[in-house]
């Protein structure tokens, strides 16, 4: 990094410190390229969550199978119903992110068919309740499933907060309309989760800006050097 008069030039790109370096990364955040990064990110970790989910509705039919699997303490919905929701509705979103990836949409077409999926992963996270096996605990699926909605893609600034809002407002109203009585330790600890999860949804926001803006300013930096070193003898 070096000076020039009152501005300062950083990997080739020059901007006043303060003021016009902050511009500079608005711009970047509201541009066509960083949407298209928030894309490329939000597909392949839509996979990912996906998979996990659908994997969880798998396994949770083969328990339901099992031997040793316990009657239901919740029977209003039956369990095998539950799991078979989690793999239809993300069957087919592992195949719709790989085509989208080959036959490239508009990328805010693309970041809201993500989050489309992923808001009805987080309501179906709280229908979890209703697998709850005798002897089990209540949360553990639903703390799986959410997890991962939290940890793996970004959010927009409100977006990720809605989703953790939908899947709290659904486990409180399945609780409250079958009156599922549930120690004060484990409301505590399911409250403490969700604050966590925004927590995390918060610092991936951050994580992930700065370091696409690192990697933006990286491809500057290699452009503006490979210009001024010219055609090679």
């Amino acid at each position: 990094m070096k000076e020039k008069g009152n501005k300062k030039t950083v990997h080739g790109l020059s901007w006043q410190f303060a003021d016009e370096k902050e511009a500079v990364y608005a711009d970047y955040l509201a541009s066509e390229a960083f949407a298209r990064e928030v894309a490329s990110n939000n597909l392949t970790m839509g996979i990912a969550v996906s998979s996990l989910i659908a994997v969880i509705g798998f396994l949770g039919i083969f328990d339901l199978n099992s031997d040793y699997a316990n009657i239901s303490v919740l029977p209003v919905i039956a369990s095998e119903w539950v799991y078979l929701f989690l793999l239809l509705a993300n069957l087919p979103n592992l195949f719709l992110p790989l085509w989208l990836q080959k036959h490239l949409q508009a990328a805010e077409l693309e970041i809201r068919i993500c989050f489309a999926n992923l808001a009805v992963n987080a309501i179906l996270s709280g229908f979890t309740l209703y697998t709850t096996q005798e002897g089990s605990n209540y949360f553990f699926e639903l703390v799986l499933m959410m997890m991962v909605i939290c940890v793996f893609p970004y959010y927009k600034a409100g977006y990720g907060l809605s989703l953790v809002a939908l899947s709290l407002l659904m486990i409180s109203a399945i609780i409250l309309v079958n009156h599922v009585q549930v120690a004060w330790q484990d409301a505590y600890d399911l409250f403490l989760f969700y604050v966590i999860g925004q927590a995390c949804i918060v610092l991936r926001r951050y994580w992930f800006r700065q370091s696409s803006w690192y990697n933006y300013i990286l491809h500057q930096a290699n452009g503006t050097l490979f210009v001024a070193a010219g055609p090679m003898n």
